[in-house]
């Protein structure tokens, strides 16, 4: 599975995107976030923090994490 999460700068979790499980080797291209909170609101613009976290059954294999900014 793959778990996509999105923070502020202060930490607080603004959206979590979980995508299905997919086989070694498989490409799953871009994945999109629509601007919206998990609530379903619409996050101002600014500098956000990712974090895509890769695992299988009972293992993480890895964690990503970068900076991105959301421009209206």
């Amino acid at each position: 599975d793959i778990t996509i999460t999105i923070y502020n700068f202060a930490g607080k979790i603004i959206k979590t995107i979980n995508e299905r499980y997919y086989s070694a080797g498989y490409n799953i291209g871009p994945i999109h976030w629509d601007g919206k909170n998990d609530n379903g609101g619409y996050v101002e613009s600014g500098m956000f923090l990712y974090q895509v976290r890769i695992m299988v059954p009972g293992e993480t294999i890895s964690i990503i994490t970068s900076k991105m900014v959301k421009i209206k």
